[in-house]
């Protein structure tokens, strides 16, 4: 997975399983059956979003991770 960490301000690459990968995927059809022309996060906001360019709140997905 690759993604660009803030703090450090550098892009990173993290290996995923299989298991992982699954997930990874099963999230983006999840965002393509709710908004079907995509979103640019993996995680986009529900609220207030009816197109999908917002990303999901950091606090409130620390909490429903948690």
């Amino acid at each position: 997975m690759r993604f660009y960490n803030s703090k450090v301000r550098l892009e990173q690459l993290v290996p995923l399983s299989a298991k992982g990968v699954s997930a990874v995927k099963a999230q983006q059809q999840l965002v393509l059956d709710i908004w079907p022309k995509g979103s640019p996060w993996l995680f986009p906001g529900v609220r207030d979003n009816p197109d999908g360019p917002l990303p999901y709140d950091y606090h409130s997905f620390g909490r429903r991770l948690r």
